[in-house]
């Protein structure tokens, strides 16, 4: 087995994709599979359920998604701009201490 040091996460997106799309028919509905043999060998249909069409749609807008929530971080920033934003010291205290505890 060879490791290549430059490996990113898209060759490893694109590996578990071609790999789902070599995968057997789920038993549990959420993929349909018909195979028509042709001249040239044989064909091989699939169709996703509506559930897994969903799941996969939120799988792509999870993958192009930053993890931030852009209107949140203006929001605060507006509120920190003009005086408005309320800390809690007890809570932040809190969880530093929480955060603390699972370190050590």
């Amino acid at each position: 087995m060879v490791i290549q040091p430059n490996t990113d996460l898209t060759n490893a997106s694109q590996t578990r994709n071609k790999a789902a799309s070599n995968a057997p028919t789920s038993t549990s509905g959420m993929l349909q599979n018909d195979t028509k043999s042709s001249a040239n060998g044989t064909e091989k249909n699939v169709q996703l359920s509506s559930q897994a069409q969903a799941i996969e749609k939120l799988e792509a807008k999870i993958l192009s998604s930053d993890g931030v929530d852009k209107t949140k971080v203006e929001d605060i920033k507006q509120q920190l701009a003009n005086g408005s934003y309320e800390m809690n010291s007890g809570n932040i205290a809190d969880k530093i201490l929480t955060q603390e505890k699972l370190l050590s």
